[in-house]
This record gives C-alpha cells, structure tokens and sequence, in this order.
C-alpha cells in the first residue's frame, strides 16, 4: 500500500470546473484519505508508532478528524509520549466542548486516568 500511495500526485480532474468531474475528484480525495488513514493505522498496529507521527501531524492539518486525533494520540503514547498524547487529547476535548460539539473521540479512543494521572490509550 505505501507504493501506491507514492504514485497518488496532485490534484485528479486539475483544472477543470465540470460539476461530475467535481463530484468524481471530491469522491477520489475521500477514497485517498480513508487508504491513508487504513494504511496509518496498519503501521501503528504493526509496531510502528514513531514512523506515524510526522504524516499524522500533517494530514491532521489539512483534515482535522477525530480518527486522525485517536491515531496521533495512540502514536504518540507507543513512541513513549504519554504526556503529549495526554495534552493531544486535552487540547481536542476542550476545543469540542467549545463548539458545543459531542465529544466524538471519546468513541474512538478511551483514556485511562491512572494513580498520578498517567493515561493509557486503548485501541
């Protein structure tokens, strides 16, 4: 899967402004991110927390998701960055409460607050 995400390059349809092309590029970028996330989170599962978190940080940039949030916050607890996932996961609690907005990641992630206030992601 990480070859063929290589080859992904620019934009699909650049360019143009037809209303199909338009719904067909909106439909490819959805099928790209969702192939990225699945790829990330086969990565973290497989070991490789460390080597996620530079992608994770960038496409949580341009999409900011709830899952994107979970896999950052897990990536950065199994690279040993459990105060960072912990802040991670107070920041984006604190900015859907906020909004008013259902805490959303806390269907995707559960944090257990143990003594000293040590947290632990479970996937």
């Amino acid at each position: 899967m990480s070859r063929a995400l290589t080859e992904w390059d620019g934009r699909p349809f650049a360019g143009t402004d037809r209303e199909w092309l338009d719904r067909q590029r909106t439909q490819l970028e959805a099928e790209l991110l969702a192939a990225r996330l699945d790829h990330l989170e086969v990565r973290l599962r497989g070991g490789e927390p460390a080597g996620t978190l530079a992608e994770l940080t960038a496409l949580l940039g341009e999409h900011p998701l709830a899952e994107l949030t979970a896999l950052l916050i897990l990536a950065l607890y199994r690279s040993g960055r459990q105060a960072g996932a912990l802040r991670e996961y107070d920041r984006v609690r604190r900015h859907l409460a906020d909004e008013n907005a259902l805490d959303r990641l806390s269907t995707t992630v559960t944090v257990l607050h143990g003594p000293g206030g040590i947290g632990c992601p479970v996937w």
